[in-house]
């Protein structure tokens, strides 16, 4: 019997392609896009023909892996300096009221994987930060131009079937992405961040901690570059995008110091379920 939280495939066009699939079908279906047609496609279905030309002259060379297991962070939390934080999920009783995840590949034209988070989670923090991550299986396939002889690489994140498997990691200090968890908003935005709230308690002369909570958007999208040695990829660095719509049942809470101010952050380009916390420093206020 089927786990309610397994996983299930999503096609890419070139599965598509090689299943002789009418053009007009997959217009009207749902199969992975690479990102970088994603907005060329809105309303152009000149592209969508162009791209299933040029896919129909490759062919399968080599299988370079199949079912490999990696790990893809889900949520990464960092408590402020001092802090505690929690990250929780509570699944509803309706299956569809829950949160529906989707990972894909950000180049080729594989397929993805898609599963709805049944399992309801409370997991804290002290001191430490941590990656909440969930296992994905990567099938690689090298194809070549029947006629040009160009090979590409397929990536399919292929984990149909299989139960929705999740792990804590805890995370050194230096993998925080800035500083000490402790910055200004000049280094936030060298580094590529934008902040997207403030808690501000350096007025308080009294002892303890206030408790921010995070309010969790309906829709969620980051992405994830890792390495896999051992093969002759290509392109040796990968990225998945992993996707996530009816994600309100997500809560990030932060219990902070007081006496200091807090900045929440992410990546630009990005909405992670969950958010970066770090002090901030006063000179940069």
């Amino acid at each position: 019997m089927r786990a309610s939280d397994a996983w299930t495939s999503l096609p890419g066009l070139l599965d598509l392609v090689e299943r002789q699939v009418d053009p007009h079908a997959i217009g009207s279906g749902e199969f992975v896009v690479p990102a970088a047609m994603r907005s060329r496609l809105r309303g152009n279905g000149g592209i969508l023909d162009d791209a299933i030309t040029w896919l129909r002259g490759y062919r399968r060379d080599r299988l370079l892996c199949e079912r490999r297991p990696e790990w893809m962070p889900l949520a990464e939390l960092w408590p402020a300096p001092g802090g505690k934080a929690t990250l929780k999920y509570v699944a509803a009783q309706s299956h569809e009221a829950n949160a529906e995840l989707t990972i894909v590949t950000e180049r080729g034209f594989g397929g993805g994987s898609k599963t709805t988070l049944t399992r309801s989670i409370e997991v804290p923090t002290e001191d430490v930060g941590f990656q909440y991550r969930v296992r994905v299986y990567l099938t690689i396939w090298r194809y070549v131009h029947a006629a040009g002889g160009e090979p590409f690489d397929r990536i399919d994140v292929d984990c149909d079937g299989e139960p929705f498997d999740v792990d804590r990691v805890d995370l050194p200090p230096d993998r925080f992405p800035v500083g000490d968890r402790t910055t200004t908003l000049d280094e936030l935005r060298r580094g590529g961040f934008e902040q997207h709230g403030f808690f501000r308690a350096s007025g308080s002369a009294s002892i303890g901690m206030d408790t921010y909570g995070e309010s969790v958007q309906a829709e969620h999208q980051w992405g994830f570059e890792l390495t896999l040695p051992g093969l002759d990829l290509i392109q040796s660095t990968l990225k998945l995008a992993a996707h996530t719509n009816r994600s309100e049942s997500f809560e990030a809470s932060f219990q902070l110091p007081r006496g200091h101010d807090y900045v929440f952050f992410h990546r630009i380009g990005e909405a992670p379920i969950v958010p970066l916390c770090a002090r901030l420093q006063r000179e940069s206020l």
